[in-house]
Formats: structure tokens, sequence, C-alpha cells
């Protein structure tokens, strides 16, 4: 929080564009994504945004949530809630902004069942698009993985988006064995 905000931008995208830079040589592609936080616990994917943007657009830093995440999802993002009704002690409640975003990860696997099965709901009654995802901060130490599968390959980030909000993708959970 020191550093300024180009600096901090230029970190944020750091790693990705290491991850990036690396994609043929490891064979996977590697797209650009953001989670955005709001207080502890209240998370945000954000994909089709790239770090010129977020360059370009410090006021964002400045604007209420709800703002911020009309005006990514006016510039073309895709948003999405992250794990909607976690819950743990560092959290205080639980917010839903169901007018600010596309969708929900209606399948964390790295939560549990209720929490999942309320994110549904909520993604049903609101009419939200639904997501899978392992919420993996473990590496290969994740045994429980989620997330989204499409008959054809996604060419790149603005393709998944346009898949995702048009529905032409597939959720998927898998548990891999231990060796």
């Amino acid at each position: 929080r020191d550093k300024s905000y180009e600096e901090q931008i230029e970190f944020y995208f750091s790693d990705y564009e290491k991850a990036k830079a690396a994609e043929k040589e490891i064979g996977i592609k590697v797209f650009c994504g953001i989670e955005t936080s709001y207080f502890d616990g209240i998370d945000f994917l954000v994909y089709g945004l790239d770090k010129e943007w977020f360059l370009a657009h410090e006021e964002i830093t400045s604007m209420k949530q709800s703002e911020k995440l009309k005006f990514m999802a006016d510039a073309g993002a895709l948003i999405i809630h992250a794990h909607p009704f976690r819950e743990a002690g560092y959290i205080d409640h639980i917010r839903l902004f169901p007018r600010c975003v596309h969708g929900v990860e209606a399948t964390n696997t790295s939560r549990i069942g209720f929490e999942n099965e309320m994110a549904k709901i909520y993604a049903e009654k609101y009419n939200l698009i639904q997501i899978a995802g392992s919420d993996n901060h473990v590496g290969a130490g994740c045994r429980r993985l989620g997330g989204i599968q499409t008959l054809q390959p996604i060419a790149d980030e603005l393709d998944m988006v346009a898949k995702v909000k048009n529905g032409e993708f597939e959720c998927f959970t898998r548990i891999i064995p231990e060796q």
C-alpha cells in the first residue's frame, strides 16, 4: 500500500506475465484474470480487462464497490462473485451484489456443501451464471478440483468471457486420487 497505484498494478500483474511467458514451455494456456476484494472474504473474479485497462483507471480505487463492479462490467468484464456464502472467523458478515455481477461461484471445491448449496440458490433466484472453481491455494496438494469446460478450446480471455456469458460451458468437479 506504500507503493504508487502504477507500481501496485505492475506488481499485481507480474506473476501473470511470468506465467504467460512460460505458456508454451509448460504446455497450458494462461489467461488473465484478477481477484478483487471488498473487506475480508468478499471476493470477485474479474476477467476480460488487462493491465493497460487498470493502469488507465486509477479512479476505481475511490469508487464504492457496487460502482467499481458496474464500471468494470460496462468495460466488458465478466464479474463472478467467488464463494459468496463463505463463512470463516475473519468474515464479519456476508454481502451480496446480485445487480453488479454476472455470476456466482456456485461450486467451490474448497468450501463445504452448505455454502455451495446457498450459492446455487442465490444464483438461481437472481438468474446469475453459475461456475465452479477450486480456490486452490496449495498447488499440487489440492485433491478436489473444480472449473469450467467448453466444447471448443478457449482462444483467449475475451473468448472465455464470451463463452461464459453465452452459457457455452459446463462446470466440472474432480477428486484426484492420492498416488
